[in-house]
């Protein structure tokens, strides 16, 4: 198996793709991909692709449609760096708070005057924080690192409203039994002194951040935004902050029209800088890529079911369609076989396993298929 890299990426991870795979940053006609935050574009996605695996839980960088249309599966890494991501935010929270780069960069300046202690102590008054113990936080999204943020918050003695329509049983059951859950956005921007995001990008949460928001929030609101840069309208923002409308905006991706506001705080996309949670991602993606081209296992895939069950059978036929495939199936009477038909957004993904190699040819004349691959233990 030929797998192009694109980005850096963790010697911990490729080294889970040493037997039987040939890794490069050069292959043209790759079978896998993985990538960080490469710009994937349709034309990098070569006939021979059959999967791309994100080191990173994001996947705007990778044109998820078009490879949804050529049969391309593609998977993220999710919770792979959320503590990281968590640290990072609760950094943010405090820098904003205690005014903690405000004051440090006012001591450089005076460094070399000679009554500096004198100087320190008359200055001090200027840089008065608040604490955050007490205060209410909104976390807007309560996905891997929205759950990992308002524990952690929690933990620190602030109230914690979290805002999600719907919560995963499995998240849900890792959540604080003191954090308030709402699925009313008023709720969250009338009650919280600081509100943190943590939803994906898409078309319906662009802008999520907008004047309208704004207006609705506490005076003196603190907003934190760790997820993605394009959720919060930039120019409403900087109105914001130059009428001291919000106290604060700290961002991982900052703009050259926020650089230098009073009252912004921009980090350069260091949510995931840690050598602990790319090492992670890597694993995870090398891991999500492998068992894929192996086995067919699609858990963690963005445009596929997930389907989790080990190959067990001598052969395993995966395919992917826009139309259920069992009532074809069932006209082959196939002998002694299992089969697996699971659907998401419209995409059925049908596993047939078998020991039975003539089997084979006639499940290839089925119609209506994507894609097709036949794995071999």
């Amino acid at each position: 198996m030929n797998i192009r890299t694109y980005n850096k990426i963790a010697p911990e991870g490729l080294k889970l793709l040493r037997e039987g795979y040939e890794v490069s940053d050069k292959t043209e006609d790759p079978n896998g991909i993985i990538l960080r935050s490469h710009e994937l574009t349709e034309s990098e996605l070569p006939e021979s692709l059959q999967v791309v695996s994100r080191a990173g839980i994001g996947v705007n960088n990778i044109p998820v449609a078009k490879c949804t249309e050529r049969g391309i599966a593609v998977f993220n890494t999710p919770g792979a760096n959320s503590n990281a991501v968590k640290e990072l935010v609760i950094c943010g929270l405090l820098l904003a708070s205690r005014k903690v780069l405000e004051a440090s960069q006012w001591l450089e300046w005076v460094a070399e005057e000679n009554d500096l202690q004198t100087r320190i102590e008359n200055s001090k008054k200027n840089y008065t924080g608040h604490e955050i113990k007490g205060k209410t936080v909104g976390v807007i999204g309560m996905g891997n690192i929205g759950i990992e943020v308002a524990n952690a918050l929690n933990g620190l003695g602030m109230k914690v409203i979290g805002y999600n329509r719907t919560l995963k049983p499995e998240l849900r059951e890792t959540l604080n039994d003191n954090i308030q859950l709402t699925s009313d956005l008023n709720e969250v921007y009338t009650n919280s002194d600081y509100i943190t995001l943590h939803i994906p990008l898409t078309e319906s949460t662009r802008n999520f951040i907008n004047a309208d928001a704004i207006n609705k929030m506490k005076e003196n609101v603190l907003i934190l935004n760790f997820a993605r840069g394009e959720l919060v309208n930039e120019n409403d923002i900087r109105d914001a902050l130059s009428n001291s409308r919000i106290a604060c905006y700290v961002t991982d991706f900052p703009t050259k029209n926020l650089i230098g506001l009073r009252n912004f705080i921009g980090l350069p996309h260091l949510g995931a800088s840690t050598y602990e949670a790319e090492e992670n991602c890597a694993i995870m993606a090398a891991n999500n890529l492998r068992n894929y081209l192996e086995e067919g296992i699609t858990i963690n895939t963005v445009n596929l079911p997930a389907f989790a069950k080990k190959m067990d059978r001598e052969y395993r036929i995966c395919l992917i369609s826009k139309t259920e495939l069992l009532s074809q199936i069932n006209e082959l009477n196939l002998k002694d076989v299992d089969i697996t038909s699971l659907e998401k957004n419209g995409i059925f993904y049908t596993v047939i396993d078998t020991d039975n190699e003539d089997e084979i040819n006639t499940i290839n004349d089925i119609k209506g298929v994507i894609r097709i691959r036949t794995l071999v233990k």
